[in-house]
């Protein structure tokens, strides 16, 4: 569940984003029909550096991951059709989960892990939507 499943299969068939340290990030919903984060939930996301002389690319995610972001309850009132006037999750209704990656990180190689989590009331029916970027953190760092 580190990425998905079967998330790191296609490592060396994809890019590595440049960020600088500090840099605020984001994963958004795209395609031909761009769908917002319908279910209500948290986000969070991670950071995880890619073993040393390992490219994150051949990274699976095995190693040590650190929270950089967590998106919860939003304690204003909704403005989502159907959900007036209650309170609603920050995500929910958006198109897009932004994070900033921390300015002290140090530079390296690394997965980036989003999670959305929809905490369903029924028994064994929480459903996790989990996705990875690899990024090339550069920049002061010094984490």
């Amino acid at each position: 569940m580190r990425c998905g499943r079967n998330g790191t299969l296609s490592g060396r068939g994809s890019d590595i984003a440049t960020v600088v340290a500090g840099d605020v990030v984001g994963f958004k919903s795209s395609g031909k029909i761009g769908l917002d984060i319908y279910h209500p939930g948290p986000g969070l996301a991670y950071l995880s550096r890619s073993p040393e002389g390992v490219d994150v690319r051949d990274y699976d995610g095995s190693g040590e991951w650190f929270k950089i972001e967590e998106i919860g309850l939003n304690l204003t009132y909704s403005d989502i059709p159907g959900n007036e006037g209650k309170v609603s999750w920050s995500l929910q209704g958006k198109y897009e989960f932004m994070m900033r990656i921390p300015k002290r990180t140090p530079q390296g190689q690394y997965l980036l892990r989003v999670e959305h989590i929809y905490p369903n009331s029924g028994w064994n029916e929480t459903q996790f939507y989990v996705n990875c970027a690899q990024v090339n953190v550069v920049g002061p760092g010094g984490g």
